[in-house]
């Protein structure tokens, strides 16, 4: 369990370096009605950003003789960017689809969102396609993306699970809020 936490904790160590952040770990324990199980939540935290990383350790934690590399432990991400200016609010969720004949081929996806023009926006965005390519062997990476106006902010939440820590992922959330924070800014800029 310790060297699976470093594991986690070492690309997060370099991550807060790049950022210029802050990184605070609390550990407690959740009981799941039969036993109690570690319970890690990892907090980097930017000028503008913020992500919480939850890891929760698991009775099905073990591999099994079926599938040995079968991780049965939840990595929930919250990721919280932050501008000053207020823009319009939009809910995206990204779904992706795999099929048996579409093994080598990049996996499509499939966007969600009443707004069509967040919706082009996001679906030329070229970092998609790279988030998607680092979640490949991931059929539960699904992000919900939420661009929420209030009080003259305009905040960006993106929600996502994965079946294990993978740092490639939480590095390019961290671009992908980017890019949605300049296309909200750029919307202001073209208001006025």
């Amino acid at each position: 369990m310790a060297k699976y936490l470093d594991q986690i904790l070492e690309p997060l160590e370099q991550l807060k370096t790049e950022v210029n952040g802050k990184l605070t770990h609390k550990e407690s324990s959740w009981y799941n009605g039969r036993a109690y199980f570690p319970y890690h939540i990892i907090t980097l935290t930017s000028d503008n950003a913020i992500l919480s990383y939850e890891y929760r350790v698991s009775d099905f934690s073990k591999s099994n003789f079926m599938n040995p590399d079968d991780e049965k432990d939840r990595h929930n991400f919250t990721f919280e960017s932050i501008s000053k200016n207020e823009t319009k609010s939009y809910k995206a969720t990204i779904r992706t689809t795999y099929s048996l004949f579409n093994r080598k081929r990049k996996p499509v996806f499939k966007i969600s969102c009443k707004d069509s023009k967040f919706s082009r926006f996001l679906k030329t965005l070229s970092i998609l396609e790279d988030y998607y390519d680092n979640s490949l062997n991931s059929s539960e990476f699904e992000p919900v993306i939420y661009v929420r106006s209030k009080n003259g902010r305009t905040t960006v939440n993106i929600y996502f699970m994965l079946p294990c820590f993978e740092i490639d992922i939480v590095r390019q959330t961290y671009l992908l809020s980017e890019a949605i924070m300049k296309f909200c800014d750029a919307g202001v800029e073209n208001a006025t």
